[in-house]
C-alpha cells in the first residue's frame, strides 16, 4: 500500500477505530487519528476494488462527528474523484458532494480539494480552465491560484498514494513464514509489522519486519553499517505474494518512544538517569530479558543522558549523510535502543539515498509531520517552491533537535493542531509556527538544560537552514562537549551583562592588562640606571639629557605599542561581540578571528619585547654619544642587563593577564558560533606549550633580581646600599607576579586541557 509518507505520523500503535480527537493530540490519540485514516482510505479502495461499477457511499467511512471527521472527509474525496473520474465511469463534482455532505460547501472548500478536481476532470477530457476555476471560486481564489501555477501538470495534494495491493495485518505470533518463526510482534504500523523471530537456518533471534514489496529500502540500509545505526541483515521476497520480509538486529531496548512517555509523566525535579533505567527495565521485561549489570545511565543527569543520546545519533547521521543517505523521519519510535541503553536509528525506509540506482528523492520522500523542518513541510506543500530533492543533512539536524527537545522536556517544541482543518492549511499554520521559532522558555522551565544543551537545541531548530549545524559531526561536537563540565562552562558561561562589558573594553582591557607590567618595568629602569649609572658618571648635563632621552624614547614606543595593541583588540573585541549576539561569519574568518583571540596574549607579549629590545639597543647607544668614550664597559652591561630584565617582565606578565582574559571573556562566543575543536585542536596546543615557556620567563625575574643584587653588592658596596631598595622591590614583586603568572597558568592550561578533551579523536 502506498500512504505518502507526510501522514506517516503514527507511533506503531495498534489500528483502530478513527477517535474524536482533540485539536491539539497526544503521541497516542494522533497515533490512532492516523491509523484510522489509513483504515478508512484502505476500506474506501478495497470497496471501489471489489464493486467498481457500484460507487461506495462515504458516509460509511468517516467518523459521524468531531475534529478528525473533515480530514477524513476530504482525503476520501480526493480518493473518490480518482476513482469517479478515470474512464470517466461515475463523474461527480464538488457541488455534488456539497450537496451530501454540509462540510463541503462551496465557501467552505479546502483549496487542495478544489485543485483535485481540476486535474481529474482536466486528465478525464472535461473542458475546464485556470480562470474558469478561479471564477468560480472566488473565496480560494487566493490559494488556488498559487496550486495551478505548478510546473507539475499533476502533483497531488493527496495523503493518500497509490493502491492497496497486499496487507501484513493476517500475521500474528505462532506463524511461520519462509524461514522465520514469528515469536512476538513488536510494533505496527499502518504499513508494517515487525516481530521477534528466530531464523531457522541461523539460529539467531531477528527482528523481521513484514510489508509491502516496494521501494529501495534493502538497498539503502546494505550501505550503513555504524555503531548507532540498525545493522540490517537480508532481505527476501515471498514469491507471488507482494510481501516483503526484512530482517535486521535485533534491540530488546524498546525505543525512544518509551522514555518520552515515561518523562511525560515525571516531574522535572525528579527527572534523571534513573527514569531511563525505568523505561528501559520495562521495554525489556516486556521482551523477556533483564538490565545488564552495568548501568552508568542511572547516574547521570538528565541533561547529561540527552547529550550522550544525541552525541551517538548525530554521529550515525553524519556517517549516513557522507554516504549520500538521508533519513527523512527521525522521530522517537525510529530510535531502537539496546539492552545497555544505546540508541541506534532505525526505518529508513523513506530515506533518499542518493547511490542506489534509479533512485529519487521524490519517491523517497516524506517523514512524520510533528518532526519536520520547516523546509521539509513546505516540500510537502505542492504551493510552496521547494522540491523534496532540495533537502539536505540539515533537515534531518532539525528533526533530531525536535527529537531531543521532546526527549528533554516532555514535550515537543511546538503545539501544533492535526485535525480539523484541510492539510494545506495544516502545513501553512505549522510552517509558520517553524519560521517563528521555538520557545526557548520551555526550556528553561524544565529545570534539566545546561546551556550548552540549549544552544545546540536552538540552533538545531533555526528556521534558517544557513544557521543550524550543517553536519551530524558538528551537532555531536557540541553535544559531546557538554559532556565535559568545565568546558561547558568555559564556552556556555551566562552572557551576564559584566561579560558583554568586559568583551566590549578589550581595548581598554589590553591598557591595563600589558601597560601595566610594562609602566612598572620603565620605572624599575628608570630608577635602577638613573641611580647605579648617571648619577655615578657625575658628567656635567649628562642626568638632564638622559631625563630628556628617557621622556622621547616614552612618548614613543608606549603610544606605538598601546596604539598597535589597541587595534588588535578592537578587531577582536568587534568579531567576540558579533558573535556574542549570534552574528554568523562564514567558517574561515571565524576560525581566523578565534586565532586572533588565542593569540592576543602572545601578541601583547611581542609588542612589549619588540619595543624593550629596540629601547636596549638605543639606551646605551645614545648614552655613548652624549656622553663620549668615557663610560666604562660594565655600565654598558648594567644598563643592558637592567633593559633585559624589563623584557622578561614584559614579557612574561602581558602575556599571562591577556591570554587569561582573552581565554574567558573573546575566545567563548566565537567558538559557540563556530565549535571547531577538531581545527582549534593545533591552536590550543601551541598556546599550551608556550604558557611553559612563559612561565619558566616569569620565574626568572625574581631569580635574576636577587642574581643582580648579589652581583651588585660584590662590585660596588656603595651603589648597592643606594640602589639596593630598588633590586628589592623587583625581587619581591617578582616573586608576587611569579606566584600570579602560576596561578594564571595552572587556570589557563586547566581550560586548555578541558577543550582539548573535548575535542574530537
Amino acid at each position: 500500500m502506498g500512504l505518502d509518507r507526510v501522514a506517516d505520523m503514527q507511533n506503531d500503535e495498534t489500528t483502530r477505530a478513527v477517535p474524536d480527537a482533540p485539536t491539539h493530540l497526544a503521541d497516542e490519540e494522533f497515533s490512532e487519528t492516523l491509523s484510522a485514516l489509513t483504515n478508512a482510505l484502505d476500506a474506501l479502495i478495497a470497496d471501489w476494488s471489489a464493486h467498481p461499477d457500484r460507487p461506495p457511499d462515504l458516509g460509511r467511512f468517516i467518523p459521524r462527528e468531531g475534529p478528525s471527521r473533515l480530514m477524513t472527509l476530504v482525503e476520501l474525496v480526493k480518493v473518490d474523484l480518482e476513482y469517479r473520474w478515470t474512464d470517466r465511469r461515475h463523474p461527480k463534482t464538488l457541488d455534488a458532494y456539497g450537496d451530501e455532505f454540509p462540510e463541503l460547501a462551496k465557501d467552505r472548500l479546502s483549496a487542495d480539494l478544489i485543485y483535485e478536481e481540476f486535474h481529474y476532470r482536466a486528465r478525464a477530457g472535461d473542458e475546464v480552465t485556470r480562470e474558469g476555476y478561479l471564477k468560480q471560486y472566488p473565496v480560494q481564489a487566493g490559494d488556488l491560484a498559487r496550486l495551478l501555477q505548478l510546473d507539475d501538470p499533476f502533483q497531488s495534494t493527496r495523503i493518500y498514494q497509490g493502491r492497496a495491493e497486499v496487507t501484513v495485518e493476517s500475521f500474528e505470533p505462532g506463524d511461520e513464514l519462509d524461514d522465520f518463526s514469528l515469536l512476538l510482534k513488536l510494533g505496527e504500523g499502518a504499513f508494517a509489522k515487525v516481530f521477534l523471530a528466530r531464523q531457522q537456518s541461523m539460529q539467531r533471534l531477528v527482528a523481521l519486519k513484514i510489508s509491502s514489496d516496494s521501494g529501495t529500502e534493502p538497498q539503502v540500509l546494505a550501505q550503513l553499517d555504524h555503531d548507532h545505526i540498525v545493522r540490517v541483515f537480508d532481505v527476501r521476497t515471498l514469491a507471488g505474494s507482494g510481501i516483503r520480509l526484512l530482517y535486521m538486529q535485533y534491540l530488546p531496548g524498546g525505543t525512544l518512544l518509551d522514555i518520552v512517555r515515561v518523562r511525560k509523566h515525571t516531574d522535572n525535579r525528579q527527572v534523571d538517569g534513573r527514569v531511563f533505567g525505568r523505561a528501559l527495565k520495562a521495554a525489556l521485561e516486556s521482551r523477556g530479558e533483564t538490565l545488564p549489570t552495568s548501568r552508568s545511565y542511572e547516574d547521570s543527569s538528565w541533561s547529561r543522558l540527552i547529550c550522550r543520546i544525541g552525541t551517538g545519533l548525530a554521529r550515525g547521521l553524519a556517517y549516513a549523510h557522507r554516504r549520500g543517505v538521508l533519513h527523512r523521519d527521525i522521530k522517537p519510535a525510529n530510535v531502537l535502543l539496546t539492552a545497555d541503553g544505546t540508541p541506534k536509528l532505525a526505518d529508513f525506509n523513506i530515506s533518499f539515498g542518493s547511490d542506489v540506482e534509479g533512485a529519487t528523492a521524490d519517491s523517497f520522500f516524506g517523514g512524520s509531520l510533528a518532526y519536520m523542518s520547516p523546509e521539509q513541510l513546505a516540500a510537502c506543500h505542492p504551493a510552496r517552491p521547494i522540491a523534496p530533492d532540495e533537502l539536505d543533512a540539515r533537515s534531518d539536524i532539525y528533526s533530531l533537535g525536535v527529537m531531543l527537545w521532546e526527549l528533554l522536556t516532555g514535550e515537543r517544541p511546538f503545539d501544533d493542531p492535526v485535525t480539523g482543518r484541510d492539510r494545506l492549511t495544516l502545513l501553512d499554520e505549522m510552517i509558520e509556527r517553524r519560521q517563528a521559532g521555538p520557545d526557548p522558555e520551555s526550556l528553561d522551565a524544565s529545570g534539566t538544560c545546561t546551556n550548552g544543551l540549549r544552544n545546540a537545541l536552538l540552533r538545531c531548530l533555526d528556521p534558517n537552514p544557513e544557521h543550524r549545524f550543517d553536519s551530524g559531526e558538528r551537532l555531536a561536537e557540541q553535544l559531546e562537549l557538554c559532556l565535559n563540565p568545565r568546558a561547558e562552562e568555559i564556552v556556555y558561561a551566562p552572557e551576564g551583562a559584566l561579560r558583554s562589558w568586559l568583551r566590549r573594553l578589550a581595548p581598554l582591557a589590553f591598557i591595563v592588562l600589558a601597560g601595566t607590567p610594562n609602566g612598572l618595568a620603565a620605572f624599575f629602569n628608570y630608577s635602577y640606571n638613573r641611580l647605579v649609572i648617571i648619577d655615578s658618571i657625575k658628567a656635567v648635563g649628562l642626568a638632564d639629557r638622559f631625563e630628556l632621552l628617557q621622556t622621547c624614547v616614552n612618548a614613543v614606543f608606549f603610544p606605538l605599542g598601546l596604539g598597535i595593541g589597541i587595534a588588535y583588540a578592537w578587531a577582536t573585541c568587534r568579531a567576540s561581540s558579533r558573535a556574542a549576539r549570534g552574528v554568523r561569519k562564514p567558517d574561515k574568518y571565524l576560525t581566523r578571528h578565534k586565532r586572533q583571540a588565542l593569540d592576543f596574549g602572545h601578541v601583547a607579549s611581542l609588542i612589549s619585547v619588540t619595543l624593550w629590545t629596540i629601547a636596549a639597543m638605543i639606551y646605551p647607544a645614545a648614552i655613548r654619544i652624549m656622553h663620549g668614550p668615557g663610560i666604562r664597559t660594565i655600565e654598558y652591561v648594567e644598563f643592558f642587563g637592567s633593559l633585559v630584565l624589563c623584557g622578561l617582565i614584559a614579557a612574561a606578565y602581558p602575556f599571562f593577564l591577556v591570554t587569561f582574559y582573552s581565554v574567558r571573556v573573546l575566545y567563548p562566543p566565537l567558538l559557540r558560533v563556530n565549535l571547531d575543536l577538531q581545527t582549534d585542536q593545533a591552536l590550543l596546543t601551541r598556546l599550551r606549550q608556550w604558557c611553559w615557556v612563559y612561565l619558566g620567563i616569569a620565574a626568572l625575574i625574581p631569580l635574576l633580581s636577587v642574581m643582580a643584587l648579589t652581583s651588585l653588592a660584590l662590585y660596588d658596596a656603595d651603589a648597592a646600599r643606594q640602589t639596593g631598595w630598588v633590586l628589592v622591590s623587583l625581587s619581591a614583586g617578582g616573586l608576587c607576579g611569579s606566584g600570579l603568572a602560576a596561578l594564571l597558568f595552572r587556570k589557563i592550561l586547566g581550560d586548555f586541557d578541558a577543550l582539548l578533551s573535548a575535542a574530537p579523536r
